[in-house]
């Protein structure tokens, strides 16, 4: 199975030519399955939504993405130059993000509840966050 389009079919998107057409479908009446995509005008800008999913807003991460030390070498001169471990302070989160959903920027993704931090498409990174310090 792949998808074609087929004129008079879909209204012109690309489709599974082996499954039925739509209209041949009986439709879902409520109560609909949890996880089902749903479209409503007024709702992410007309795109699919999974209503049970919460608003990024109110996900809380379990900690920080980032740690709260790390090592590093400062010169000879400090522990005659072996890593020392410093804690950090002030921390800036940079996000580089190449990836929309509907007319928004893409600023954080999750894999079954876990943070994910880079993401490549072709060997081009897509998706980046990084952090930096003032210490």
């Amino acid at each position: 199975m792949s998808l074609v389009i087929i004129l008079g079919r879909n209204n012109g998107y690309p489709c599974v030519a082996e499954l039925s057409d739509m209209d041949s479908i009986q439709m879902t009446s409520a109560p609909y399955p949890k996880w089902m995509l749903r479209v409503y005008p007024n709702v992410n800008n007309g795109y699919p939504s999974v209503f049970s999913l919460p608003e990024r807003k109110s996900v809380k991460l379990k900690s920080s993405p980032y740690s709260s030390a790390m090592m590093r070498c400062l010169g000879s001169s400090v522990n005659q130059g072996y890593p020392v471990v410093i804690q950090l302070s002030d921390v800036k989160k940079d996000v580089l993000s190449k990836l929309r959903f509907a007319e928004m920027r893409i600023s954080a993704m999750y894999y079954n509840e876990n943070y994910i931090s880079s993401a490549f498409c072709n060997e081009q990174k897509m998706f980046g966050i990084s952090y930096s310090s003032g210490s």
